[in-house]
């Protein structure tokens, strides 16, 4: 009994050993990451003179709407590259949904202007964004349809 004992701590203190640097490591560079995109943010605030009243963050960007100057940015996770938006320009907004059966491929949210071109901001891309998340990323798109069309289409 003495051995099973002796032999499940060696492992146990073998198996913290090698875990805890790399939990640590993931720890410390998830932290990292947040603190690059809430500078970058920063950032891009003061440099368009924006004021940002919304961010969410999804899985593979973060987005932020400033609605007083009509500004919507868009910020890949990836390279932390920035993309601006003119709201002014956008006559609709509209929740797009493709499906193949139940299954949900592409949630997008597909922006018109006034030269009937269409833009889209994907929220969610079968096989390529985090399954888990998917409730939590409908509701995001359907807040974010609504928060544009209040932009776009004020309150008279």
């Amino acid at each position: 009994m003495t051995h099973i004992l002796e032999n499940c701590l060696i492992a146990g203190v073998l198996i913290a050993i090698v875990l805890l640097p790399v939990i640590l490591a993931m720890i410390r560079s998830r932290k990292r990451r947040k603190q690059k995109i809430s500078a970058e943010l920063i950032a891009a605030e003061q440099e368009r003179d924006l004021s940002f009243q919304h961010i969410d963050h999804l899985d593979a960007f973060v987005i932020a709407l400033d609605p007083l100057k009509k500004k919507l940015i868009q910020m890949d996770h990836a390279d932390y590259q920035i993309g601006q938006i003119d709201l002014e320009e956008i006559d609709s907004c509209v929740l797009e949904e493709k499906k193949r059966g139940n299954t949900l491929q592409l949630l997008q949210l597909g922006l018109r202007d006034k030269d009937q071109k269409i833009l889209h901001i994907v929220f969610y891309k079968q096989y390529h964004d985090n399954d888990w998340h998917l409730k939590r990323t409908i509701r995001l798109a359907a807040k974010w349809k609504l928060l544009i069309q209040d932009v776009i289409r004020p309150a008279a």
